[in-house]
């Protein structure tokens, strides 16, 4: 929904595999990785839980406006669109799923993130603006530090365009 005219299908794919990485991958469902999904750690106060989730989404995007890997990038949106959700919001705690107690808790929680009666589509609309308006900052970012790269190419750092440089390797002819 956030890309649908923005994106190719593919790179649409490429985030969607990627936040299901972030659900699926050996230990994401860790209490120790609450974090990723904005969710509490035991013991985490509010405060603190919406600090790891921010610190967890800027790494992924500082890390996609230095390499451009989209996947890395959809692991950080997995988390703003976790935000969202009413299993989620507000940093309720996530115990794991380890004991019967969590893993009933876990199906649960799952139950209520498929929106089977769409009783929280403002919730997945509200997700897929914020996940969109993420992606035009880090992209812009990404974009200037390009522009930026390829004008100190250009200029050899002096400013002249190359000039300076180009006059340099005259002389010493």
């Amino acid at each position: 929904m956030a890309f649908e005219g923005t994106m190719t299908k593919e790179e649409i794919k490429t985030l969607q595999k990627a936040s299901d990485y972030t659900d699926t991958k050996p230990g994401s469902q860790l209490p120790s990785s609450s974090n990723e999904h904005g969710m509490a750690i035991p013991g985490q106060s509010k405060s603190e839980a919406e600090q790891g989730t921010n610190e967890f989404i800027e790494s992924k995007n500082n890390a996609y406006i230095e390499s451009g890997d989209l996947k890395t990038f959809g692991e950080g949106g997995h988390a703003i669109m976790d935000k969202t959700s009413p299993s989620h919001e507000n940093y309720q705690v996530w115990n794991g799923t380890n004991g019967l107690k969590n893993k009933v808790n876990g199906i649960l929680h799952f139950v209520k993130e498929l929106n089977l009666f769409r009783l929280n589509d403002d919730k997945v609309k509200q997700a897929a603006q914020d996940y969109k308006s993420n992606y035009d900052k880090v992209q812009t970012t990404r974009n200037q530090r390009a522009d930026q790269q390829a004008n100190d190419r250009v200029n050899n750092g002096s400013g002249m365009g190359g000039m300076e440089q180009y006059k340099e390797d005259k002389i010493i002819e």
